[in-house]
């Protein structure tokens, strides 16, 4: 139904200008199609969430913790300074079954708020590729002076 709503309101080459649901013309669809398929808006913004990867396992076993950013559909990883002993401690991007949970927890909560206010403030976003985000974000981190140490003592 939306479609046809879609397709209703588009001015065409119908001596009306508009279309009639079983009357489409060949140009026009294609037309269409074409207007709504690549002019359409992309969503910009990057996206953050708090990983394990299973294949970078360390050599003794354990798994560090990584920040996944997703941009221009292509994903990269920041590496933290955490790790944990088996990849199941890590549930929907909260880390659960571990002693530190809770303060591991508010850490990357923070640091992942700091990585969005360092993305919001880019002007030139849509512009750049995931691994240049990478850089930029590690650039203004050392830059500000965030560390996980900095971290721990706010929480």
């Amino acid at each position: 139904m939306e479609i046809y709503r879609l397709l209703h309101d588009i001015p065409c080459c119908r001596s009306d200008f508009r279309l009639v649901p079983n009357d489409y013309e060949p140009f026009c669809f294609y037309f269409i199609v074409w207007k709504i398929v690549i002019y359409k808006p992309k969503n910009d913004m990057a996206n953050f969430s708090i990983v394990v990867v299973p294949t970078k396992k360390l050599s003794n076993g354990r798994h560090r913790i990584r920040i996944a950013v997703a941009h221009h559909s292509q994903t990269r990883y920041i590496s933290t300074q955490f790790t944990l002993d088996s990849a199941n401690q890590l549930k929907n991007g909260r880390v659960v079954r571990h002693e530190n949970a809770a303060n591991m927890n508010a850490c990357l909560r923070k640091l992942i708020n700091e990585y969005e206010e360092i993305v919001t403030s880019i002007s030139y976003l849509p512009a750049i590729s995931c691994t240049e985000l990478i850089r930029i974000i590690t650039y203004e981190q050392k830059k500000k002076g965030i560390t996980f140490k900095l971290l721990q003592k706010n929480t």
